[in-house]
């Protein structure tokens, strides 16, 4: 017992350092720990299983600035058909830059489509000229040959809306003159490789809009033969549609053997319109 008195205040003092040793470095029980942020990834990961709006096919955008001038547009389709008016190919390179421009669709993509829909202006399927239908819109088969518009400007115009109809969900900023517009699901196809199998329904359509688009800019950078050249090619556009070709004008099968395309590509088919796709 003597010796318990003795130890007494040594035993205190070294639970007293021992509890203040031990208090820094302990946390409580109850205390609560800060979340640690978790740094984001980078790479938005995207399923492909996915269908709709935003999951883009590989291609070039319908929405954009085209790269190529009026001038250059009418001497290129020029070469591909000489048959056709320069004055005419001049307003249709004009229409399809400045429809263009108004509601934000890439116009070398457009008028590289118009060139496989229509043959480099050769036609020879259901549309013809006079038409002014220079995308195949409603044109389906025997007996259906598509839409009909009123004048040149109108029917690129339609091209126009119903290629943004495909490229995104915001609205026209023109007044809708597509009558297919409504039949399109909004924002479906923003780059040209969504085109095959709902524009066309050839799997190919894209890559045959895509090699055209590739000729566009090779031609682009060949030397240009001058400004008389363009400013020729860029008159008012004739009165009468019938001036858009000639009885001797080229098969679409010819323009796509020309030297100036050098690729062998078929003829520009009409699409079969399904349920199962968009109506083009």
């Amino acid at each position: 017992m003597i010796h318990v008195k003795r130890c007494l205040p040594l035993l205190l003092f070294l639970a007293a350092g021992a509890l203040f040793a031990r208090g820094p470095f302990v946390k409580k029980r109850d205390e609560v720990r800060e979340p640690v942020p978790v740094q984001e990834e980078r790479t938005t990961k995207i399923d492909r299983r996915k269908k709709g709006p935003g999951l883009a096919a590989p291609g070039t955008l319908l929405l954009g600035d085209g790269a190529v001038e009026a001038g250059v547009l009418a001497r290129f389709i020029l070469s591909a058909n000489s048959q056709i008016s320069p004055g005419y190919a001049g307003s249709l390179a004009l229409f399809y830059v400045e429809e263009a421009k108004i509601e934000g669709i890439n116009h070398d993509v457009a008028f590289a489509q118009m060139c496989l829909e229509t043959g480099f202006l050769s036609f020879g399927g259901l549309v013809t000229p006079q038409m002014n239908n220079f995308c195949g819109l409603g044109s389906i088969g025997e007996g259906i040959p598509g839409e009909s518009f009123s004048e040149p400007r109108i029917g690129v115009r339609a091209h126009i809306q119903h290629l943004k109809a495909y490229a995104t969900t915001d609205p026209l900023k023109g007044e809708l003159v597509d009558p297919r517009y409504r039949w399109v699901r909004r924002g479906s196809a923003p780059t040209t490789g969504g085109l095959s199998g709902t524009w066309a329904a050839d799997t190919q359509y894209a890559q045959k809009i895509e090699t055209i688009l590739a000729r566009l800019y090779a031609f682009k950078e060949q030397p240009a033969i001058g400004q008389a050249a363009d400013q020729q090619t860029l008159q008012p556009l004739p009165q009468s549609p019938q001036s858009l070709q000639s009885p001797q004008s080229p098969s679409p099968q010819s323009l796509f053997q020309a030297p100036q395309i050098q690729e062998a590509l078929p003829p520009a088919k009409e699409a079969v319109e399904t349920p199962a796709v968009n109506p083009r």
